[in-house]
């Protein structure tokens, strides 16, 4: 009999931008109101190291999503690469794909998930890296 370990997650209530889709990294980005996380997208190329906060994984409203700190994300991403590792990339996004140098100023890289399948990821939040042109 084979033993499947889950990963449960940690969710929490944010507001978020209109424009913030499922699948978003975000950040906190201003002091709770009432309660509920002020979130907006992680730029990667602001020079600000703020670790993500998490990943839009329902949008409730227009503008209240549900956020996933870490544990297994089902269903969001597809086409992964099983074992590679995920970081954000310019769009607030995850990609497989190293992101290059910028060509003026800095960029942080921020490690963030690892593929667990094609359509399953980690999110397990690692310290960002800074980048120099």
């Amino acid at each position: 009999m084979a033993v499947t370990v889950r990963r449960k997650g940690q969710y929490h209530i944010a507001d978020c931008d209109a424009a913030n889709a499922v699948g978003d990294m975000v950040r906190i980005s201003a002091d709770e109101i009432a309660g509920t996380y002020q979130v907006a997208n992680l730029n990667i190329i602001v020079d600000d190291h703020d670790l993500p906060f998490g990943m839009i994984v329902e949008k409730v409203t227009t503008t209240r999503c549900i956020v996933q700190e870490s544990g297994e994300v089902r269903g969001v991403y597809s086409g992964l690469t099983p074992g590679k590792q995920l970081f954000v990339d310019l769009s607030s996004r995850l990609t497989q794909v190293v992101p290059s140098r910028p060509a003026t100023g800095i960029k942080w890289i921020h490690p963030v998930a690892q593929a667990l399948s094609s359509e399953v990821v980690l999110l397990r939040v690692q310290v960002p890296v800074k980048i120099h042109a």
